[in-house]
């Protein structure tokens, strides 16, 4: 056994000992020592397991030091409490829903432009600060009920950090990154007394402060990306940790049952739905907390059904993955036809109906052969506000009239959908609703269509049984 299966090994046994939780959520998930010499970073999840680069920790313990962009010196070597710190980061980036968040911010994977390359940079360089700075700055109870700090592990000093960024989320820091960065047209950020170079060229060689195309998924693979000069974007040889999606949705389930049963044993055990650790708990309410609208996701889940034998799947278009959608490659462009149902009732306000049109333009902008009816509906539909859009008048989107009389009706929806679609239904029937409304938890009412619910400020919202389909919060954040 090799002294970083040792030390791996140790750093369980201490994890035990010191932070019990974090040492069953990680024994839940995995740890696999591996030798990888396509990877210049400690370590990376995809959801199946926390993989352990032994190659990259050998080699860093034997070069001692390293110095960055700015020409600080820094000690690289690699003992038990920073592998323990390592260990949790990987763990944390699972449970923040790094990925999804990202999504949400408009971060496309497969976008290669200079500007989309340098948002994955930044992206990956925010969540770095803010796990990192959860993790050294974590907080226990002690016996007397008090708080009290208790780093978990070792954080290595060449790690992403900044006392500022304490409590601050990742959405905010990289705002913040991002405005610097467009100052410097993409080329630089100085953040953490660190520089990172965002214009290298590296779009796949993601490390603790580096980017993400989220395309590397498997155990010990490389997407071939590696800077030209071997370098992390910060200037150092050798970094924290590769960020990776999950390996596939199975992945992502099993890890959110596996966090499932963790808490229900600690709540069996009679130690309440916390993990006593500030860290992990503000990591879990990521983690459990509903998923804001995403309306590439919410597609997605329903537009492989829809193409048709004059598409073939031998070859994903990058179009539409760009766009967060996977699609197959098409002989000719593919076509969706969505429909949405406006609520205007009194508690629907402005914002979010603004927000709904944003997107239905971010929709139209970005694949020009959708169709989208939009109409009103309250206690009634109001069949005079049916507007059809396209790429050529998505422009018109602010002129859309609203109607209402007050009142909340959305079953309404249904007979005017079967009407006015008598012959060819859309393929995708999404209802924008604060959710108020007779279908909430409806057990009898039944459709042969599958509708997407938008649900804007009710969290007590439940579909109704018998009609298929899904369930988003629509955030105004989102």
């Amino acid at each position: 056994m090799s002294k970083v299966d040792d030390m791996v090994n140790d750093a369980m046994l201490t994890m035990l000992t010191e932070f019990g939780v974090l040492a069953y959520l990680v024994s839940r998930i995995g740890v696999t020592v591996i030798d990888d010499d396509q990877q210049n970073t400690i370590a990376y999840t995809n959801g199946k397991s926390i993989y352990i680069n032994r190659l990259v920790i050998d080699k860093m313990n034997e070069q001692g030091t390293d110095t960055d962009n700015e020409g600080n010196t820094y000690d690289i070597t690699i003992n038990k409490d920073k592998l323990i710190f390592v260990i949790a980061h990987e763990v944390m980036h699972i449970l923040n829903n790094t990925n999804d968040r990202g999504e949400l911010l408009g971060i496309l994977l497969d976008d290669t432009s200079q500007e989309n390359l340098a948002k994955h940079k930044l992206w990956n360089i925010a969540t770095d600060f803010e796990i990192n700075s959860l993790l050294k700055n974590n907080k226990v109870s002690n016996n007397n009920g008090n708080d009290v700090a208790k780093p978990i592990g070792e954080m290595p000093k060449f790690g992403c950090y900044d006392d500022k960024y304490i409590g601050v989320p990742a959405e905010k820091i990289y705002e913040e990154l991002y405005n610097q960065a467009k100052q410097n047209n993409y080329s630089s950020v100085s953040a953490g007394g660190m520089t990172y170079k965002l214009d290298d060229g590296n779009a796949g060689n993601q490390n603790d402060g580096d980017s993400s195309d989220g395309n590397n998924q498997g155990q010990g693979s490389s997407n071939g990306n590696n800077n030209n000069n071997g370098k992390q974007s910060n200037g150092l040889t050798y970094g924290l940790d590769k960020h990776m999606p999950y390996a596939d949705k199975m992945t992502e389930a099993e890890v959110a049952a596996k966090v499932n049963d963790v808490l229900t044993n600690m709540a069996n055990n009679g130690n309440g739905i916390g993990t006593g650790m500030s860290a992990f708990d503000r990591a879990l309410e990521i983690f459990f907390k509903p998923q804001p609208f995403n309306w590439r996701r919410a597609l997605t889940k329903y537009i492989k059904s829809f193409m048709k034998d004059n598409y073939t799947w031998n070859k994903p278009s990058r179009a539409g993955i760009a766009n967060g959608l996977i699609l197959p490659s098409p002989h000719v462009t593919p076509k969706l036809h969505v429909a949405i149902a406006v609520d205007t009732s009194g508690s629907i306000g402005n914002t979010e109906l603004e927000l709904l049109l944003n997107h239905v333009f971010t929709i139209l902008t970005q694949f020009k052969q959708f169709q989208v009816d939009v109409w009103c509906c309250s206690t009634h539909v109001h069949e005079d506000t049916f507007t059809t859009y396209t790429a050529a008048n998505k422009n018109k989107l602010n002129e859309f009239k609203i109607a209402s009389d007050g009142g909340t009706d959305m079953s309404a929806n249904l007979p005017f959908i079967k009407k006015k679609y008598t012959n060819k239904m859309p393929d995708v029937v999404m209802v924008f609703t604060d959710g108020f409304d007779n279908l909430s938890g409806d057990t009898t009412t039944r459709t042969k269509f599958p509708i997407v619910w938008l649900i804007t400020n009710n969290k007590s919202f439940k579909k109704p049984s018998l009609i298929p389909g899904a369930v988003y919060e629509f955030s105004t954040e989102a």
